[in-house]
């Protein structure tokens, strides 16, 4: 039952599509006896959790023929695949492991993770903001400098536009 009170009809008729989205995913995956001990080693971690591999003639958009996958099948929701790219997995490995403990948001591990990268973010904001403000600083200081103290150049290198020869000169005749 959801948390959003919904007429029974509707409601019933939102339990009935995701039994069937359920049903259809089903359809495309297949399960194999060799996928037991990585199955029992899953449910260790989570007794919803089940490794699958994609049928051949998979058409479902979240998974690719042959690849292999976790799923975590729990009653009245939507399955949910794992990975979430829907890339999946050539070979089951212990990088599956890794990956399941980087998306349990829950873990104290994945919080310790996501608390380190937030940081890391906003220490490199921060880096960025203090070397705009820098910038800016540097950029006023040189505009102070030149308004006391003009110069111009005499180097023959630089055309010197502002004479009684230069175009200002034209302009003003």
């Amino acid at each position: 039952m959801s948390m959003l009170w919904l007429p029974p009809t509707h409601e019933q008729k939102l339990i009935e599509d995701r039994l069937a989205q359920n049903a259809e995913l089903e359809a495309q995956v297949e399960r194999y006896d060799f996928l037991e001990t990585w199955n029992a080693e899953l449910k260790r971690i989570d007794d919803r959790l089940i490794m699958v591999q994609a049928k051949e003639g998979t058409t479902h958009p979240a998974l690719r023929p042959g690849r292999f996958y976790v799923l975590l099948v729990d009653a009245g929701v939507p399955t949910a695949i794992f990975p979430p790219d829907g890339s999946g997995y050539q070979e089951p490995s212990s990088q599956v492991y890794e990956d399941i403990r980087r998306w349990d948001g829950w873990s104290n591990r994945s919080q310790k993770q996501r608390e380190k990268r937030m940081k890391e973010l906003e220490d490199a904001q921060a880096y960025r903001r203090r070397r705009e403000t820098e910038d800016k600083f540097e950029h006023a200081k040189d505009v102070i400098h030149q308004m006391q103290n003009p110069w111009v150049s005499f180097s023959r290198d630089h055309k010197w536009t502002n004479s009684t020869k230069g175009r200002r000169a034209k302009r003003a005749a």
